[in-house]
């Protein structure tokens, strides 16, 4: 079978709402008949469940600021995203 895979980034997007509905259904009709992406999907749902709720240490300021400036560097949608956060 050849699957065309959904990208890393569209999988963030989409585990955070941030595609729009055509684009969601598409990563979910995706999602339902691929294994590799769904598997990846269900790691950033672990990842950013972890993220928002361990608050048991502050990260250091300069490891945030170095993650938002790869983030932000890579692709600039991410900047977008931050600054609504």
């Amino acid at each position: 079978m050849n699957c065309q895979h959904v990208t890393y980034e569209t999988l963030i997007a989409y585990v955070t709402n941030d595609l729009d509905k055509h684009e969601a259904v598409a990563v979910m009709n995706h999602i339902a008949s691929c294994d590799q992406c769904s598997k990846a999907r269900q790691h950033l749902d672990t990842l950013r469940s972890l993220m928002c709720t361990d608050d048991s240490q502050e990260p250091p300021q300069r490891i945030l600021c170095q993650a938002f400036s790869i983030f932000t560097t890579e692709n600039p949608r991410f900047s977008e995203l931050a600054l609504r956060s």
